[in-house]
């Protein structure tokens, strides 16, 4: 009977590892917890890093947050550079649930004009349509002086049913003085959390059958 009991407390918690996997997205490492594992970078830039704080900024889910830059490594601020992009993209297998992502674009670029860094995000659909998530630039999204870092906070969008592919995209549009960053992180999957759940539960069930018995 106890043996029993485990075989039964074990196929309860491979059900929701399972039902975990069917609904877990196909996009590999989405909250940037292996580093840049299974994304891609470009541009002239070609600047992402993966941090858990930047400028005092921590990310808000998990430990880690993607961080994609308009100068390329090693440049110092401030500088007068060359038109330059960096661009953090993946593509996957189609989406079956929304997956939630939230933003954070930051700026050292003194405003209005010419100052106009611009920060996009985009999704591919299955039938091959761009659909534009976030389309946001220095002059629109700040008003203050170029020094430290001016920030519009954390911003969520959701890729929607069907995504093919997510591209983060920040541009230095006139090689100005300054530099501007986003920070990218996405909310933990259900499946994480439901995997977790049926686990301590099928653990509390074998150790106080286990009492039982004893």
């Amino acid at each position: 009977m106890k043996i029993m009991f485990k075989r039964f407390a074990l196929t309860i918690v491979l059900g929701f590892v399972v039902s975990g996997q069917a609904l877990a997205t196909p996009i590999n490492n989405p909250g940037f917890e292996a580093g840049q594992v299974g994304w891609n970078v470009a541009g002239d830039a070609a600047n992402a890093f993966v941090v858990a704080d930047f400028e005092g900024i921590t990310a808000p889910f998990g430990s880690n947050m993607a961080v994609i830059s308009t100068e390329a490594v090693g440049n110092a601020e401030p500088q007068n550079d060359a038109v330059q992009s960096t661009a953090l993209f993946q593509n996957f297998s189609a989406l079956v649930t929304p997956v939630e992502y939230w933003v954070n674009f930051l700026t050292t670029e003194a405003t209005p004009s010419p100052f106009n860094d611009t920060f996009i995000v985009q999704a591919l659909l299955v039938d091959n349509t761009v659909q534009t998530l976030l389309a946001l630039d220095t002059n629109s999204a700040f008003s203050g002086s170029a020094g430290a870092y001016e920030q519009t906070g954390w911003l969520s969008m959701l890729l929607p049913v069907d995504t093919t592919a997510v591209s983060f995209f920040i541009t230095d549009v006139n090689g100005t003085v300054g530099e501007s960053v986003a920070l990218i992180d996405s909310i933990p999957e259900p499946a994480t959390f439901l995997l977790l759940g049926a686990g301590l539960t099928g653990m509390a069930a074998m150790r106080r059958r286990k009492k039982h018995v004893c």
